[in-house]
């Protein structure tokens, strides 16, 4: 059996300052958050900069005559992103049955004039065009600097249904898709 001990100097290099020190339990479960968060979003930023990522939506709101929420379920409501192909794919159940036979639609093909920038803030921008040989979307994706929650906004071709989901971006490597 292996036993640590902490000596006090031990936990002051942790915080680099004694004064900086976490006081109460609060304050600590706050330093950790902060910190979950901060590696939660420079892995979705990785993974966006290498391509290969899923973003994962939890609720949609439809910009139709007038804005509609709806709050969805992420196995069926998402973004794949692997190098210069992706899947779109949006899911509303009970709503109507859709082209994808989910009650939605789905775009899956090439992406195109793919672009990454980082913002003044801190929020990473990646937008880009997919295209399927019957539709195609363009696709504006903000990764919020604090964590890997994101606002994707879409714009498809194939109706006026301007949309702007919400979700996670976690890092997604599938060599099965096509390339």
């Amino acid at each position: 059996m292996i036993v640590a001990l902490i000596a006090p100097a031990q936990v002051d290099d942790i915080y680099g300052d004694p004064q900086l020190q976490p006081k109460t339990e609060k304050q600590v479960e706050k330093a950790i958050q902060t910190l979950t968060d901060s590696v939660d979003f420079l892995r979705a930023e990785m993974a966006m900069e290498r391509g290969h990522f899923v973003m994962l939506f939890s609720n949609v709101k439809m910009d139709a005559m007038a804005p509609v929420r709806f709050d969805i379920s992420d196995n069926t409501n998402f973004i794949v992103v692997q190098e210069d192909f992706g899947i779109l794919q949006f899911a509303f159940p009970g709503l109507y049955s859709g082209p994808n036979g989910l009650g939605g639609f789905t775009v899956k093909g090439r992406l195109g004039n793919v672009k990454m920038e980082h913002g003044k803030n801190g929020d990473v921008h990646y937008s880009f065009v997919i295209r399927d040989s019957g539709m195609s979307a363009q696709v504006f994706i903000t990764l919020h600097k604090s964590g890997n929650y994101a606002s994707a906004f879409i714009n498809p071709t194939f109706g006026s249904m301007q949309t702007t989901a919400h979700g996670r971006i976690l890092p997604y490597r599938n060599d099965k898709l096509p390339r």
